[in-house]
């Protein structure tokens, strides 16, 4: 994974974020609590990875090398129960940290559920005493606030009611217009706020925001140099610093406007291991602007001038209509730069359907493939950059999707599997699924996996009953339905000899299955099973050879399917083998 090889070579970075003097204090600077996002989304992936398994990998490299002095909390939310806004939890309070307990509490986080992360860092403020005490909150969140509270209100009133609160946010894997929560919540907090679309980016977050969160050292004394290699650059690309400088706790490699007012990309420099080139991230909008080596004190040792053009992009949408729901192609040129997405919005301009692609990511030979929106209408392409800007775009029609579904017309015994005519799948999330007459669904299976011939195997329900099965979409738009009807399944069962040995094999004799997950179990007087064979791969000559438990007793032997259903039994008898 990206990040381990990136830890390996910083990771001794973070010993440095704990200075000398903070050591030697005997009361913190700061107490600070991880707000960890542990919603549902969580389990997305970036690349091969969770998005929860990179952030575990990520915090266990930090952990490891926090001084024991400095008290962190560990806090999270929507890791219990789903669609609950009040599954928050206060994991570990901010004290003397055990490395080894916090890095378990972190691996054992299973996301499920909502994202009350608002509600969550006013939590977090509360048990740091922040209304007379310093206090600071890093937010780890990969999407916006799901539980109706304002992230700019309850931030102002944070720092307004806080002797020294700030809030630091970490946005991962966040599109543009879920990141503006996220930044307002910071900045009305003082804080930073920083976007991270991968492994080494969330490092590096963690690393700046860890920085800002310490005490720092005394500075050194010494001069500083600033070379930008490219002295004109596309607005949103990445250019190169080459600079030389003391590398104080706080100093950083920063690009501001040409009268300092305004920060935009930076990059600390503080670690002995960081190059002596770094790249930064150029200002959308085109003009002139200074690269500074910026101390913590906010004084410019040195600087030096870069001049950002317009970025220019294009985006060709089909020209004929396009099928609702299906896979479609785009062609695209622009900058690529991270964090550059392709969005669909409706002609008012409202974002709609699953678009927002990170073009870096998923731009391929000059196209990307996105499934375009369910609903017919007029749809628009749209190029965007990370601070959503519109580069380009282009106009498209969307039809409605059509399909067939045909299912057997003789009736279907309970378990058995059946054959159902569709019509070809337009995208890979199209299903059929089956519902009963409480429109409860109990089969479900994706299209594109199961599809071959013209027909999608399923299994039927085991309880006896008339039947929905419909082809939908990953809207949950039916296109098309038909019933079955499901009748009881029945077998047999029987032993010929009911008296057994302990351990002595035995026939039992059963009707030959037509379902390969039924068995033959046998059961003791206390309901317990104590044996199992599948019929399906066990079943020769009329039945199957299956040995008699180890202790006497008397047994029950069964027939029984998948779903637990007694379809037929007899009993036996064990009792103790010859010595």
């Amino acid at each position: 994974m990206t990040v381990l090889k990136f830890a390996l070579g910083v990771c001794a970075s973070f010993s440095l974020f704990i200075p000398a003097a903070f050591a030697q204090s005997d009361a913190p600077d700061t107490s600070a609590m991880l707000v960890l996002d542990s919603s549902g989304s969580m389990w997305g992936k970036i690349g091969e990875d969770t998005k929860l398994s990179i952030a575990r990998d990520v915090i266990d490299n930090m952990v490891d090398d926090w001084d024991d002095k400095t008290p962190l909390g560990l806090m999270t939310y929507g890791h219990r129960r789903k669609g609950d806004c009040t599954d928050i939890e206060l994991l570990l309070p901010a004290e003397k940290m055990d490395k080894t307990v916090f890095k378990k509490t972190v691996r054992g986080l299973n996301p499920t559920g909502k994202t009350p992360m608002v509600q969550s860092v006013l939590n977090a403020a509360g048990s740091l005493s922040f209304e007379s005490q310093k206090a600071t909150v890093i937010l780890v969140s990969d999407g916006e606030e799901t539980c109706g509270l304002d992230p700019c209100t309850i931030g102002a009133s944070l720092k307004e009611k806080g002797v020294d609160f700030t809030a630091h946010v970490i946005g991962f894997d966040v599109s543009y217009a879920e990141s503006a929560g996220l930044k307002c919540l910071a900045e009305e907090t003082g804080g930073r706020y920083f976007a991270a679309e991968n492994a080494d980016e969330l490092f590096e977050a963690f690393e700046q925001v860890a920085q800002d969160t310490q005490a720092p050292v005394d500075d050194k004394v010494g001069d500083a140099t600033i070379e930008v290699a490219e002295k004109e650059v596309v607005a949103g690309s990445k250019f190169n610093v080459k600079w030389t400088g003391p590398q104080n706790q706080g100093d950083g490699v920063t690009v501001f406007d040409v009268d300092g007012k305004k920060r935009y990309d930076s990059r600390y420099v503080f670690d002995p291991e960081t190059p002596d080139t770094v790249g930064l991230a150029a200002p959308e909008t085109p003009g002139t602007y200074h690269v500074h080596y910026y101390t913590r004190h906010k004084k410019s040792l040195a600087y030096d001038v870069v001049t950002v053009i317009a970025a220019t992009a294009k985006v060709d949408a089909p020209d004929t209509p396009v099928v609702g729901g299906a896979k479609t192609a785009f062609k695209i040129e622009g900058p690529n730069n991270a964090g550059d997405n392709l969005v669909f919005t409706t002609a008012a301009g409202e974002r709609v359907g699953i678009s927002a692609r990170y073009t870096n990511v998923h731009l391929k030979g000059g196209g990307m493939n996105l499934v375009v929106p369910e609903t017919p209408g007029e749809y628009i392409a749209q190029y965007r950059t990370r601070g959503g800007k519109v580069l380009a775009k282009d106009s498209f029609t969307v039809i409605a999707a059509e399909a067939y579904l045909e299912t057997p017309k003789q009736d279907i015994i309970g378990g058995h599997k059946f054959d159902v005519k569709i019509s070809k799948p337009n995208e890979n999330s199209d299903e059929v699924k089956i519902y009963d007459k409480n429109r409860k669904r109990v089969k479900d299976e994706f299209i594109h996996i199961y599809y071959k011939d013209g027909v999608i195997e399923l299994t039927a329900p085991e309880t006896p009953g008339t039947y929905s099965v419909e082809y939908e979409t990953r809207g949950k738009k039916t296109l098309a339905k038909d019933t079955i009807t499901v009748i009881a399944a029945t077998a047999s069962l029987s032993v010929a000899n009911d008296t057994l040995k302990t351990g002595e094999k035995f026939k039992v004799t059963t009707s030959e299955p037509m379902v390969s997950s039924d068995r033959v179990k046998i059961y003791n007087s206390d309901n317990r099973r104590v044996s199992e064979k599948y019929i399906k791969s066990q079943f020769k000559d009329g039945g199957i050879i299956i040995s008699a438990p180890k202790n006497p007793g008397t047994y029950t032997v069964v027939y029984e399917t998948r779903g637990k259903k007694r379809l037929a039994s007899d009993t036996i008898t064990v009792i103790a083998a010859d010595p």
